[in-house]
């Protein structure tokens, strides 16, 4: 049972709150400034029910009702500041003597007996403030305006007071009611009597005469005050308790009217501020900014990651190089078309995740998101994890398919056993944390997590390697532990952005709902990496009939062809996220912008590695094997090699393209023409035709026929959406 003081009860709404009040049990000082009106009241409740005089415009009588309610009942639990008039009259018409009261009776006189019944809540930690509004508070009305001035200054007022004592464990509340039948509109509306002409044309719509007596008004002050009552006891309402279908449709239209307004004119409201470097917003980067600006935003952090990714991999061959030992760097080539399917299994579950969480926060559905994130994580280790030890087990078998020969088996499997077997899992994770990152847009946090990797394995490297004599075991070690590093880098992050990220790593979250969404995209992604090392496992096991120095040639080759590939890679896991985002948001227009302009970008870059490529190709391959034949083999392979990397890069945007857009199996059917039905079988003619040099230009030849494929897939793709 709780004590209540309640303001204008004579009548109304009042009197629907203190019969309510009192109907449940509760202590109610019931007030009025005139006692006959809620002799009922007391009559019907004696025990509960306290008749009090408290006039708004009588400090004393404010006192002595606050005093006499503590005495009869011990204190005061609830307020209720329900009193009050209305004053008609547009804002020229107004009478000086009459704006003053109307603010003392609406405004200052109950912030008056606020400050009386807070000391009182403070000293028992708890207690309620309600303060009885109007919608007439959320817009001003024709006729209305100061009346609105009063109580919006209330509401104001209100929530600066439920901020200042949340913590002392008082709540506050307002109810803002419609038109209710009450006598609100007979003696408890006032008019003024300085009336203008020029008004006249208005003056039906809010004149006193014209609403006295009416009696049309939805709201039931009994109804509306059982709501007030039931929700003040729940301790579970709203801050702010519209009352009438009359209050909730007029505060719907204005707050919608009024957000409108806001995101017409953002714009423009910001070019007020000094120039200063400021967070570009979610909402901003993917829908509205310049689409080159949107795309380097993602994109220049990726790239510079997937640089350093590629410098990380080419450290292993670097250093190892650098012990002028072929086998050894031959070893190490063996093995890394196996290693890369782990990149595999990150693309399988991370790229395809991220894709599908871009085109949920393109349609707004963040719920979901949780559950994605959580497959694509405990999914993915479970999947590697048994990837893993499949290769540990049968690594015999393994390395002799690969093409290990005596002299490179014991290096292959030493290398083989730290990078797959046991650093699996790490190299998968950071691989799919990295792409769950900027599925959000959250480039830089997912840059630095694999720039931090590679540069740990930089530094391991010749630490591993020289100085503790491990040689390719050193290297091995490197790569496992900085990956295991980018990992725990990635959940540092993921708990610093608490509640500004929507994806979760828990396992109560993992779930087999979206795996075939997952899927869809992740496996074209996976499909193109797994055949493009078969195509590397398949050079390699024919360059083993040439000798061990054409597979460390071609292994050096490839680690520096790779790079601005790595670079156009970076480019497209920049840019999917836009794609996606904008594909799901049906903002087909800024989806093609965003593609067209990433394929113009890596046709420059590519040829600026080319020019270079070709240039300096002895200079090059020096610097990663002084072995005088490897490296003048190496120069000529890199000079053909590199020819085909612009084709390749366009080739790998536009199935990029098709993989954020959902078209997985559009993106699979690229990828297995390219690499399954072209790049293998082409191999195999041009090694037994040509020879080795024949399967150094398959891959310019397999580009080629696939370039105008590829614009085909796409274009027939733009036409169906076009259509739709």
């Amino acid at each position: 049972m709780g004590t209540w003081l309640i303001t204008g009860c004579s009548s109304g709404l009042g009197k629907g709150i203190a019969q309510a009040a009192l109907k449940r049990g509760e202590c109610v000082a019931v007030t009025a400034r005139n006692l006959e009106k809620i002799h009922e009241l007391t009559e019907q409740y004696p025990d509960q029910a306290l008749g009090l005089l408290l006039d708004l415009n009588d400090k004393r009588s404010m006192e002595l009702a606050v005093k006499d309610t503590v005495r009869k009942f011990g204190g005061i639990d609830v307020l209720v500041n329900n009193a009050g008039h209305g004053y008609r009259a547009a804002v020229e018409e107004s009478e000086p003597e009459k704006i003053p009261e109307l603010f003392h009776t609406n405004f200052f006189a109950p912030v008056q007996l606020i400050t009386m019944v807070l000391p009182l809540m403070r000293s028992k930690k708890k207690g309620m403030i309600v303060n009885v509004t109007s919608i007439g508070a959320v817009r001003g009305a024709l006729g209305n305006g100061y009346y609105s001035a009063a109580k919006g200054a209330m509401e104001l007022l209100t929530e600066a007071l439920a901020k200042e004592t949340e913590h002392l464990g008082i709540c506050t509340m307002l109810v803002e009611p419609g038109a209710f039948r009450t006598n609100f509109y007979g003696e408890g509306l006032k008019e003024t009597q300085n009336r203008i002409v020029d008004y006249d044309i208005l003056a039906d719509k809010y004149r006193k005469e014209n609403m006295a007596g009416r009696h049309d008004q939805p709201g039931d002050p009994v109804k509306g005050g059982e709501i007030i009552v039931e929700t003040i006891l729940s301790k579970k309402g709203p801050f702010r308790l519209l009352l009438g279908s009359d209050a909730a449709g007029t505060a719907e239209k204005i707050l919608k009217d009024r957000l409108e307004e806001v995101r017409e004119w953002m714009e423009i409201s910001k070019k007020s501020d000094f120039e200063m470097k400021k967070n570009i917003s979610e909402k901003e980067l993917f829908e509205t900014i310049p689409v080159p600006r949107a795309v380097a935003t993602l994109a220049i952090p990726t790239i510079i990651s997937q640089v350093v990714t590629m410098i990380y991999n080419l450290a292993d061959t670097f250093f190892v190089g650098q012990l002028g030992n072929p086998y050894m760097v031959a070893a190490v080539s063996l093995v890394s078309p196996w290693f890369n399917l782990l990149t595999a299994l990150g693309n399988l579950f991370g790229l395809g995740g991220g894709s599908l969480i871009s085109r949920m926060m393109g349609k707004q559905n963040h719920k979901d998101i949780r559950n994605v994130s959580a497959f694509s994580v405990w999914g993915g280790t479970a999947a590697t994890l048994f990837f893993s030890l499949l290769t540990f087990l049968f690594r015999g078998p393994l390395l002799n398919f690969l093409g290990a020969s005596p002299d490179t088996y014991s290096y292959a499997e030493s290398y083989l056993n730290w990078v797959v077997v046991a650093g699996g899992i790490p190299t998968m994770l950071s691989l799919s944390l990295g792409h769950l990152l900027r599925s959000e847009g959250h480039a830089r946090p997912a840059s630095m997590g694999m720039m931090f990797g590679g540069i740990l394995n930089v530094v391991l490297d010749p630490i591993l390697i020289f100085g503790f004599n491990l040689n390719v075991a050193g290297a091995a070690i490197a790569t496992a532990c900085s990956n295991l590093a980018s990992v725990v880098f990635f959940i540092i992050m993921y708990a610093g952005l608490k509640g500004r990220t929507s994806v979760s790593l828990h396992p109560k979250d993992f779930t087999f709902r979206f795996s075939r969404q997952v899927f869809s995209v992740g496996l074209a992604s996976a499909l193109a990496t797994t055949l493009g090392n078969a195509s590397n496992m398949v050079i390699v096991k024919l360059s083993v009939g040439y000798g061990d120095i054409p597979v460390a040639a071609y292994g050096i080759v490839k680690r520096i062809d790779q790079f601005p590939l790595n670079v156009s890679m970076g480019l497209c896991q920049g840019f999917m996220p836009l794609v996606g985002y904008n594909y799901a948001s049906g903002n087909y227009k800024r989806m093609r912008k965003v593609s067209y302009f990433s394929w113009k970008t890596a046709l420059i870059m590519s040829a600026c590695f080319i020019a270079v490529f070709a240039t300096f190709a002895p200079q090059i391959l020096h610097l990663f094997i002084p072995e005088a034949k490897t490296s003048a083999l190496g120069a000529v392979f890199l000079r053909i090699a590199c020819l085909a990397v612009p084709l390749t890069s366009v080739n790998f945007l536009i199935s990029y393209t098709l993989q954020a857009m959902g078209k997985g199996v559009q993106s699979a059917i690229l990828t297995f023409s390219r690499q399954g039905l072209l790049n293998i079988p082409l191999l195999i003619v041009m090694n037994l035709t040509i020879g080795l040099y024949g399967m150094i230009w398959t891959q310019l030849a397999v580009e080629v026929i696939m370039l105008p494929i590829s614009f085909g897939m796409y274009r027939h793709t733009l036409k169906g959406l076009k259509t739709r």
